[in-house]
């Protein structure tokens, strides 16, 4: 995908401690992605900004069938946007409702 330039975000995916996710669209080419938005206040804290610097790190390094993949990165203002590989199929929860008694535990 490479840098990603002009997007349009769209619906609420998730969050956790450190942001929201979102799906995303590239105005010029239609590709979808995955947006994480993290916002950097002073409020977030030393330890919290080593652990997303972190994050930083080794996601560009990661190459693997099961981990998603990271496209890019950027920060604009006070927010980091982590550009990600859309995984749309649902989450964990979702297959564990699906599969109800059939899921064995390994």
């Amino acid at each position: 995908m490479g840098k990603v330039k002009k997007w349009y975000l769209g619906e609420f995916l998730g969050g956790g401690n450190f942001g929201k996710v979102y799906k995303a669209m590239e105005v010029s080419t239609g590709n979808k992605f995955a947006v994480k938005i993290c916002y950097l206040s002073k409020k977030l804290g030393k330890k919290n900004r080593r652990v997303i610097e972190g994050e930083l790190n080794v996601l560009p390094k990661l190459n693997h069938k099961n981990i998603v993949k990271y496209l890019d990165h950027e920060i604009l203002d006070d927010k980091l946007y982590l550009y990600l590989e859309l995984l749309d199929q649902g989450s964990i929860m979702t297959l564990f409702e699906y599969l109800g008694d059939e899921f064995d535990e390994v």
